[in-house]
């Protein structure tokens, strides 16, 4: 074990967190191959949640990240074949996404649409903590040998701009894990033309998204502590 910290700890050093991404990477690859279920999602979600969906489907996982760390679409993608989009609005994390994932990959932030072709400035965050001294944490994406960004400027979109240019067929799933911002980004999705089967979302205010979606909306599962799955109640409406 220490020995895999020390290449962990070397690793990071030299390649930075990206290194650290693209070795976890081939590693679940690798264990792919090798016969085991590539279930990647914190809590297993991914686990939790596939009793309740079909066989096939089309997912959103908004807070994408690099497409595997913690995803909770990475197995419906890998192993039930399901299509979707992935929306990440750190560049460096969504270039990754592109590499390991064949789903479509969109660079953004989701918002309101009164925010909508603006630009917002975050600090950046990853899922990934550091395994080196604060001094060297400093090295955190790219290590020494990369480029290490404190601040990522991304495009403000919404939702459902983003389901328009790309034409997606129908929602299956909704998985929306977006650090607070939750109702703003469901603030940007025209029920009335783009309407998830599913929604999983991460959120400490369950009663406002419910409030912001709908009734119809009705709590399937509590998954963890602050992750629900959420059912659409209402009626197929059909073509006359």
């Amino acid at each position: 074990m220490s020995g895999r910290r020390g290449i962990a700890k070397l690793i990071e050093v030299l390649f930075g967190i990206r290194g650290i991404k693209i070795s976890k990477y081939i590693a679940l690859r690798l264990k792919t191959i090798s016969g085991k279920a590539p279930y990647t999602a914190l809590n297993d979600l991914d686990k939790k949640i596939i009793p309740y969906l079909p066989e096939k489907g089309f997912f959103i996982e908004a807070g994408g990240n690099d497409g595997v760390d913690q995803s909770n679409t990475y197995f419906l993608e890998k192993r039930k074949g399901w299509d979707g989009v992935l929306i990440e609005p750190f560049r460096p994390l969504s270039e990754l996404s592109k590499a390991f994932r064949s789903a479509t990959t969109i660079c953004a932030a989701l918002g309101p649409p009164e925010n909508e072709g603006s630009e917002i400035q975050m600090d950046f965050r990853d899922l990934q903590s550091s395994m080196v001294s604060d001094v060297e944490a400093q090295f955190r994406w790219g290590g020494w040998l990369g480029s290490n960004p404190s601040q990522v400027t991304a495009p403000v979109r919404t939702l459902s701009s983003i389901l328009d240019d790309i034409r997606a067929p129908q929602v299956t799933l909704l998985s929306l894990d977006v650090e607070g911002f939750e109702l703003d980004a469901l603030r940007g999705l025209d029920l009335t033309r783009h309407r998830p089967s599913f929604v999983l979302i991460e959120t400490k205010q369950i009663e406002e998204v419910i409030k912001v979606i709908g009734p119809e909306y009705v709590i399937e599962g509590k998954l963890s502590h602050h992750d629900y799955l959420l059912r659409d109640t209402a009626p197929i409406k059909r073509a006359a």
